[in-house]
């Protein structure tokens, strides 16, 4: 042969599937006592495993064994692999997630191995989003090794290539051509005779996966002693592992190919079965990262005890149930109770956390105000409310971009004033709770600027009224039984179908849609497994809502809500849509009752455009790709652009807990639900086959029109929706800190701070940029709680992370907390 093949010994182990984690458990250990026990009786024998969780559990539960594989790993016959938590979904989780997949397991692998990985292995996840090569390398893993999309589903016609990113880092990646594992009787030397032949004719070195897996097991000793006979007859069939191979390739041997953008398809029906887990691991991502930040800012500005451990904890089980088959929906009923249970751990630790920092603030900000509270309690009420002035309520932006936003406060108001003293509009709404014997339970929301990673403190009135009432600022907001209308667009709904009819942009004078939009379309999905296996479209519609009901539930100083009823069987659909008197936003809130079995639910929004595009948010970046109906993992949103008459047009939507979405030529559509079989491999269903997802859920999306998809701006709406504001109502004190304060900005077009938090070692903290246009950006990130600044130069979609010191010194880091050029 022209080139060697390494024997890389592995045992793909999939801690949930079939089974729930704490079976999981007990494979791991069986296997690693399994490896370890073939090392002593094949001299050569090298063994590769991925996951930092597993090698903590082995380390808390069998430390004795645990010493065993730090000995091997020292000797260099054990090899860790995949710096991340395990082998995770690479689609869904967020940017940040995978930056803390490397944080914590490299910063793990370091501590309890005094190594860390070298490559990134993800060899069962179903497909590989489009910015890995940055994330990657910037994790001290600059090469990579996966399986899926295989060459039926991606053909690349080579093992070995570069991956080129969306932000133009390239890596090298080598593709599994047969399987990640092989079974206690599957025919190797077949294997062997077609990796031979490849060598040969693509001019390339190969490695050979062995080892039984899934449910773990590792390498036999049959397997081990066939290879060791092959090997005696051929020196170049070596065993080792991945680095042998990376280093042989990257001396110019090999990659004579290069691959653009993302790895897919695989497993499309992955990226909507389950929504309760795709929705909880998008809340949880996102308190964690709100929890961080001004817990970050409250440790500073006043002091709060240190979060860390509880966070990391938090991460944890985040990162554990962003394992592919636990995030990708394809595990058995019981496990997503375990993910339950998990997720709601990490959002109580995140929810603990964030109220803690917003309370620990908000308790030190002076509302006395020179008030003095000895006189008026006599009085009434509202007598008292009056001579107070309201009552303080500290309202928190945890987005390091200013806010125009709607607070919803818990009671009905008669007046709202800012730090200032001067009116804010405010509205009552019909509230979800029935405790009003006089009838309609309200509670007010109240409309107001919210400065970039920060708070404003704002006074409520609920009996009297303040001396000086809100002026409206005269925008327009009509609305009717069947329109709500404002300066910016006109939005119509059909009475029959409860779909929109029109949605008229008066800023750009065009219609938005080319049809009814907002469509509940349902879709037959019989036929699909759980994954939707060698299938690269969800299409098949079998019908749409109707039967349409529409009434007016709001109308007032700040905002119009009009809701839309429909139904299709025994399913109903409920979406309440939202104009603003004062911002251009369009909301809408969906509650659906699904009880559709094997069928999915969409929503569909049809461009008024031709020469479409599709365009999708990506982990810390976006991708463009042809509008051909192909289904597509995307993180908060999905737009479709075009042209009309000459012009750029695009409509784009963002939610709060979809991964799934197509483009059919003008046409955008997100699942909203799809109700697939528990775990259905093979697509075979009975009377008893389990169903997923019949019930009711809940979910947010914005519609967003414009000329070209503005990114950046898309980015930051979906970072609002996701990390809203919330306020903390507060009593009267005095205290060192303002009425209003804002703890981080950053000036320069696209570049969004999504992380500012406590650093892993020592006392400095750690920031996080991302450019979010796709084009070249300089920027300033401002943290005047620290007084520091931060000025760089961006490539499109560039991470940038700085470790800044308390004397406010920044020096550039990785992902790892690590100096850029560092080890």
């Amino acid at each position: 042969m022209k080139h060697p093949i390494w024997f890389i010994g592995n045992a793909h182990i999939d801690p949930v599937w079939l089974w729930r984690w704490q079976e999981g458990f007990s494979e791991i250990k069986a296997t690693f006592r399994s490896a370890l026990d073939r090392m002593k009786e094949f001299d050569d024998f090298v063994f590769t495993c991925a996951g930092a969780c597993y090698y903590q559990w082995v380390e808390e539960n069998e430390p004795d064994m645990f010493e065993e594989i730090r000995a091997r790993v020292k000797e260099g016959r054990w090899v860790i692999a995949g710096g991340w938590w395990l082998q995770p979904d690479c689609n869904a989780p967020c940017g940040e997630s995978f930056a803390r997949h490397a944080l914590y397991s490299q910063a793990y692998y370091r501590r309890a191995f005094g190594t860390q990985a070298k490559f990134g292995y993800n060899v069962d996840s179903f497909g590989h989003n489009g910015n890995l090569p940055q994330i990657l390398s910037l994790s001290g893993m600059p090469r990579y090794v996966m399986m899926r999309p295989m060459e039926h589903e991606k053909a690349l016609n080579a093992h070995a290539f570069k991956w080129r990113g969306v932000d133009g880092t390239t890596i090298p990646v080598f593709r599994i051509p047969h399987a990640y594992c092989t079974g206690w009787d599957e025919d190797l030397d077949g294997l062997l005779d077609a990796l031979r032949r490849h060598v040969d004719e693509a001019d390339e070195p190969e490695m050979f996966f062995y080892g039984v897996g899934n449910h773990g097991g590792g390498p036999t000793v049959k397997q081990l002693r066939t290879i060791s006979a092959w090997m005696k007859d051929d020196p170049d069939l070596r065993f080792g592992q991945p680095g042998d191979f990376f280093a042989k390739v990257q001396d110019g041997v090999g990659l004579h190919r290069t691959v653009e953008g993302d790895l897919q398809h695989h497993a499309i029906g992955c990226y909507s079965a389950r929504s309760e887990i795709k929705k909880n691991n998008r809340r949880a991502e996102n308190r964690l990262l709100a929890a961080e930040k001004l817990a970050a800012a409250a440790r500073r500005v006043i002091g709060l005890v240190d979060p860390r451990d509880k966070l990391r904890r938090a991460w944890e089980d985040v990162m554990f149930n962003q394992f592919h088959d636990i995030m990708g929906g394809c595990a058995i009923r019981a496990a997503y109770d375990d993910a339950r249970d998990q997720h709601g751990e990490a959002l109580r630790l995140a929810g603990e956390t964030l109220n803690a920092a917003a309370q620990r603030i908000s308790w030190h900000v002076d509302t006395l105000g020179g008030r003095d509270l000895s006189v008026g309690q006599e009085g009434s009420w509202a007598e008292w409310e009056k001579h107070v002035g309201g009552y303080p309520v500290v309202v928190f932006n945890p987005n390091a971009f200013e806010a125009a936003v709607c607070v919803k406060l818990t009671r009905a108001l008669t007046g709202a004033l800012d730090e200032r003293g001067d009116p804010l509009p405010f509205q009552n709404l019909r509230s979800d709770k029935t405790v009003n014997e006089r009838g309609r339970d309200e509670e007010g929301v109240v409309a107001l600027t919210l400065p970039p990673l920060g708070y404003r403190t704002i006074s409520i009135w609920r009996s009297a009224k303040p001396e000086k009432a809100y002026a409206s600022s005269g925008r327009y907001l009509k609305a009717g039984g069947c329109f709500i209308e404002n300066d910016w667009f006109r939005l119509e709904l059909d009475r029959a179908t409860g779909e929109i009819s029109r949605l008229f942009d008066k800023t750009r004078g065009r219609e938005v849609f080319a049809g009814h939009a907002a469509r509940g379309e349902v879709i037959e999905d019989y036929q699909n497994d759980t994954w939707a296996h060698g299938k690269n479209e969800l299409t098949g519609t079998i019908g749409f809502f109707g039967d349409g009901r529409l009434t007016l539930r709001e109308w007032g100083e700040v905002c119009a809500v009009l809701r839309a009823q429909s139904c299709f069987g025994t399913s109903t659909l409920i979406q309440d849509f939202t104009l603003y008197r004062d911002r251009p936003d369009i909301d809408v809130h969906v509650t659906v009752n699904w009880q559709e079995s094997f069928r999915i639910l969409k929503l569909s929004f049809p461009l008024n455009g031709d020469n479409t595009r599709a365009v999708y948010e990506i982990p810390y970046a976006s991708i463009e790709k042809d509008a051909d109906g192909q289904e597509e993992p995307g993180q908060s949103w999905a737009a479709v652009r075009g042209e009309k008459d000459g012009a750029p047009v695009s409509v784009a939507v963002v939610n709060d807990s979809s991964y799934s979405y197509s483009v059919a030529g003008n046409i955008l559509r997100f699942v909203a639900v799809r109700s697939a079989g528990a775990a259905d491999h093979f697509g075979i269903k009975d009377e008893f086959t389990q169903v997923t997802d019949i019930g009711v859920h809940e979910l947010n999306y914005s519609i967003v029109p414009g000329g070209a998809p503005d990114k950046a701006a898309l980015t930051r709406r979906a970072a609002l929706m996701n990390q809203p504001p919330f306020p903390v109502y507060e009593t009267f004190h005095a205290g060192p800190l303002p009425l209003s304060a804002s703890y981080a900005a950053v000036e320069g077009e696209g570049v969004l701070l999504n992380v500012v938090k406590d650093a892993e070692e020592g006392d400095g903290l750690v920031i996080r940029a991302v450019e979010t246009s796709g084009r070249p950006a300089r920027a300033r990130v401002s943290l005047p709680f620290i007084g520091a600044s931060v000025e760089a130069d961006y490539r499109p979609f560039e991470i940038k992370t700085f470790r800044v010191g308390a004397d406010g010194s920044a020096a550039e880091v990785d992902l790892l907390e690590r100096p850029i050029d560092g080890e």
